[in-house]
């Protein structure tokens, strides 16, 4: 069963006719924590304001799929998943 994380990403990869890969889904995630760290930042955005709001998003929740920043820790997932590429080049997983 898919996270709303994924479902999210999935039905809009759907609706633009783009078959979703993994590394699709990585770009979404980065993208929905630039969001956060921007929504978060004062205004007007500075890199510095933009970084402290960063690192102050502590545990993130993107649907199912949690990351994690800090001002000492930038690695936002705990864990990797391996993608498998079939003969033909497509994402079997």
């Amino acid at each position: 069963m898919a996270t709303g994380f994924v479902k999210e990403a999935s039905d809009l990869a759907k609706r633009s006719n783009v078959e979703l890969s993994p590394a699709m889904l990585e770009g979404y995630a980065a993208a929905k924590v630039l969001v956060a760290g921007l929504k978060r930042a004062p205004s007007p955005v500075t890199r510095e304001g933009l970084q402290k709001a960063l690192d102050g998003l502590g545990r993130l929740d993107l649907g199912g799929i949690e990351l994690g920043y800090s001002p000492k820790d930038h690695t936002g997932l705990d864990f990797v998943d391996l993608s498998i590429i079939g003969a033909n080049g497509r994402f079997v997983r």
